[in-house]
């Protein structure tokens, strides 16, 4: 079987790095072609413009690409304890065998170079094993637009590394003209003028700035390759239901994280097939409600629930770290402080000390949340038309609809709390960071600012409304067969149980339908909030308010 980060696929990033090197040395030949007639000093400018030594780069940018393959790959797997050390060295090395191989430029300069490479894209983007790669935001476009939407791309981060480059050369001049003025050797420098350290016209040359949009070029179709959807199963046509390789995509999907941070790329890959098989394939969806008996229905719906349940927990225990501790005192506890505790414990804190765990788990964890969630979508509202033998309402066995429609009214309260507080902090947050913070946060290409606010504020945001998608979803289809007074009659006591959802207890027609789980579930069965909140979410969305 061909792996999604395997040797096949490594071999369609290398071609796209290669061929990106004889575009542009095509379009090299073509100019000098075109300019051949003109006066001799027009082509000596044109010679130095496009000094850049093709076949020289091939063979390191071949070996940074390989390694910025692997840190894409080793991301969320088992490993050694210093692997995303020995990755980012690599890393570093090949950039500048690569760097030095192509331009004839100073050891300091090259360095530095290499130096902003590094930043850019090990400690920045990548932050050294722990962030996946921007997957496509529309699917089904090829390789070649792809690729092509990331050269304008490339060409702001070649602004970025000339940037950062010239900073780290200037601060390395600097400690070396006053290293050697404490040592009495600065006669160098006095002779030369203090204006050589600020002489960056090596870092600004026309070589060395193509020869950095060329590598850059390569590692964003390093990217571009390494997130394209990976077809792990494929239906039969007509009215062939039988599926080849479903096994291979649940067992993916199902994978157990690693303790190295993140989810691995096979996992991500496997969630994004799923979820636009569910979206796309109506002989696959009919293929999982009806093939081995619904085994392979009950194996998505656990993946899934897996899935979510891994992202409550996490932003719970990140946001209890930041509820602030109450003294203990010799008072006794009253009613007040009891309920006063209940209702913290059930709210989403978010403190200076906590909103670097929220990020992370929200960054690691958005990718596979959103498909899984789409694909939940995508099947509910299919399942009244294509799920003959009704697997999907069934509840006896877990994880059921049933119990991902629990955790997603979870996960809906505690995207709310967040988001009030996310919306609140971000205002306040960024009058606070200084204007230089500003500029070099532009310049690295980072949208946070001082605790990843605002990055966290928008994957939030966006994650939020996918998951009010699934939640009317689920929810029409546990009520796709009733009248409009049977909906009247479940939303209003649905009302009446958000008031008071013990009164409601002992009814027995609370535990025929799906909708009213908060009723005869216990507290600690909902993972998060209380029965009335939920009962109040679910008669919202029943209202079309949410």
């Amino acid at each position: 079987m061909i792996s999604p980060l395997g040797w096949w696929r490594f071999a369609g990033a290398a071609a796209a790095a290669a061929m990106l090197l004889a575009g542009y040395s095509g379009a090299r030949l073509a100019l000098r072609m075109c300019l051949y007639f003109l006066p001799g000093w027009r082509l000596a400018l044109v010679d130095d413009l496009l000094l850049v030594q093709v076949f020289k780069l091939l063979p390191g940018l071949q070996a940074l690409v390989l390694v910025y393959w692997a840190c894409l790959g080793a991301r969320g797997r088992e490993g050694p304890k210093h692997a995303a050390g020995a990755e980012a060295a690599a890393f570093l090395a090949c950039a500048t065998l690569a760097l030095r191989l192509a331009i004839r430029e100073s050891d300091e300069v090259v360095g530095a170079i290499a130096v902003a490479f590094f930043v850019l894209w090990v400690a920045v983007r990548n932050q050294f094993g722990r962030s996946p790669p921007p997957f496509p935001a529309i699917e089904g476009r090829t390789r070649f637009f792809r690729v092509k939407a990331r050269l304008s791309v490339a060409l702001v981060d070649t602004l970025r590394t000339a940037a950062i480059s010239a900073a780290a050369v200037t601060v390395l001049r600097v400690a070396l003209c006053a290293s050697s003025a404490l040592f009495g050797s600065g006669t160098g420098v006095l002779a030369s003028g203090l204006a050589s350290l600020f002489d960056l016209k090596p870092l600004v040359r026309p070589a060395t700035l193509q020869t950095c949009w060329l590598i850059h070029c390569a590692l964003h179709a390093t990217e571009v390759v390494a997130t394209e959807r990976f077809r792990f199963c494929r239906a039969g046509e007509g009215a062939d239901v039988a599926v080849i390789g479903m096994d291979p995509l649940l067992k993916s999907m199902g994978s157990r994280d690693p303790k190295r941070g993140g989810k691995s790329m096979d996992k991500e890959l496997a969630f994004l097939d799923a979820c636009l098989l569910a979206e796309k394939s109506s002989n696959w969806r009919r293929a999982l409600f009806t093939s081995a008996k619904g085994e392979h229905w009950y194996a998505l719906t656990r993946a899934v629930h897996v899935e979510l349940e891994l992202l409550r927990g996490a932003l719970v225990d990140a946001s209890s770290r930041g509820a602030a501790a109450e003294p203990k005192t010799g008072r006794p506890v009253t009613r007040a402080a009891l309920a006063r505790e209940k209702t913290q414990q059930h709210r989403a804190f978010l403190t200076s000390r906590n909103i670097r765990s929220i990020a992370a788990s929200v960054r690691d964890n958005q990718a596979t949340f959103t498909w899984g969630t789409r694909a939940v979508t995508a099947l509910a509202k299919a399942c009244g038309k294509e799920d003959p033998l009704g697997v999907s309402q069934r509840h006896s066995k877990k994880p059921s609809l049933l119990d991902i429609l629990v955790t997603m009214v979870s996960l809906h309260m505690l995207f709310a709390s967040l988001e009030a507080q996310l919306a609140q902090a971000s205002g306040k947050q960024s009058g606070r960071v200084p204007q230089g913070s500003r500029v070099m946060a532009r310049v690295l290409g980072v949208n946070a600012l001082g605790g990843e606010t605002e990055a966290t504020f928008t994957n939030v945001y966006a994650m939020a409304d996918t998951l009010k998608l699934a939640l009317y979803s689920l929810v029409k289809a546990f009520t796709a067969d009733l009248y409009s007074l049977q909906m009247e009659s479940i939303a209003e006591t649905l009302s009446r149980a958000s008031e008071n959802s013990s009164a409601l207890r002992d009814d027995p027609f609370t535990e025929k339908l799906p909708l009213f789980y908060p009723l005869w579930m216990e507290e600690a069965q909902l993972g998060h909030g209380t029965p009335s909140q939920h009962a109040h979410v679910l008669k919202e969305i029943l209202l079309n308010n949410i």
